[in-house]
């Protein structure tokens, strides 16, 4: 196809056997932090033996990779800086190979420039997942509290605001820094543990990829089935809870940067869905003939319902 003449596997993918596997890219600008992200996934210090190596001047000068958690097939690729002068922004896309990932991490630093705009509308174009993450998130908590008084919640309102404002294509956008249970990185990691699992050669339709419990079927259940408005794949509700933005209410979909609509009305829905169909049942247990409802109104009757109803049937009523 013209994709594949313009855009070909590069050497570094092939090389790496790559069929069969899971790879997550990580993209952005040079100084963004991708590499200290990659290491805060994988729960690693920088001066750990197997640490991407980060530092203040380009470190990561050919693409590089590292396994994921304990999952052998799935692999995060620390990809060089865009817009350098090895990796200039004309070629990036086609030189990194960003249409054979998988799933891919967009890594933004203060302002979101049109270089991340270029990278994130290619990633989509080609049908590629993608997670916008806002780095360096504990720093401008710091500097807005000394500067302006600011609570943390308010200062990741407003980058949250900035960062969805400029990157539309995306439903939600996570704040990390280098903390690797604090802020979202816990969510950014089930969300990447989801679209690893999705891909593998287990999935079912019929389970839910991330904790791999049977879908039930109890509406309002922890594990009913939640559909992707836009891609229709889904999840079980303890599972999307999980990826919930406490900050903006907004459920990502893992997928395809869609979300779970309306969540919690759906969820407030099914509820009355379900109080109504035990309504309905009672009330048709009560018609039954030999059902004698007892009247919370007349005391010292309890039990006589049940009692009546088996001397009409027939039963031995002990004395």
């Amino acid at each position: 196809s013209a994709d594949d003449a313009e855009y070909p596997l590069p050497d570094f993918l092939r090389g790496s056997r790559y069929a069969g596997t899971v790879n997550i890219g990580i993209v952005g600008p040079s100084g963004a932090g991708k590499s200290t992200l990659i290491n805060t996934l994988r729960a690693v210090r920088a001066g750990d033996p197997d640490a991407a190596r980060v530092g203040s001047r380009e470190t990561t000068l050919m693409p590089t990779m590292h396994l994921y958690r304990d999952i052998p097939s799935a692999r995060l690729w620390d990809l060089p800086g865009a817009g350098t002068e090895r990796f200039p922004a004309e070629t990036y896309i086609r030189d990194t190979g960003l249409r054979f990932f998988d799933v891919a991490v967009l890594v933004t630093a203060t302002r979101v420039t049109e270089l991340d705009q270029m990278m994130l509308n290619a990633l989509l174009d080609f049908n590629v997942p993608c997670c916008v993450v806002r780095s360096k998130i504990d720093i401008d908590i710091r500097n807005e509290s000394e500067d302006h008084n600011q609570t943390e919640e308010v200062t990741k309102q407003n980058v949250l605001a900035e960062v969805n404002q400029a990157l539309r294509r995306v439903s939600d956008s996570y704040l990390v820094s280098k903390q690797p249970y604090e802020h979202d990185v816990p969510r950014l990691r089930q969300t990447l543990l989801a679209l690893v699992c999705s891909r593998g050669k287990d999935a079912s339709a019929t389970k839910c990829p991330i904790c791999v419990r049977p879908f039930s079927i109890r509406a309002g259940g922890q594990h009913e089935l939640m559909a992707c408005y836009r891609c229709k794949r889904g999840l079980c509700r303890s599972c999307v809870g999980e990826l919930k933005n406490t900050i903006t209410g907004v459920v990502p979909c893992p997928f395809c940067c869609g979300e779970f609509k309306n969540f919690e009305r759906h969820h407030h829905h099914k509820q009355q869905q379900q109080q109504q169909q035990q309504q309905q049942q009672q009330q048709q247990q009560q018609e039954q003939p030999g059902h004698y409802p007892v009247s919370e109104s007349e005391p010292g009757r309890e039990g006589q319902g049940t009692a009546e109803a088996g001397f009409l049937s027939g039963e031995t009523i002990p004395s």
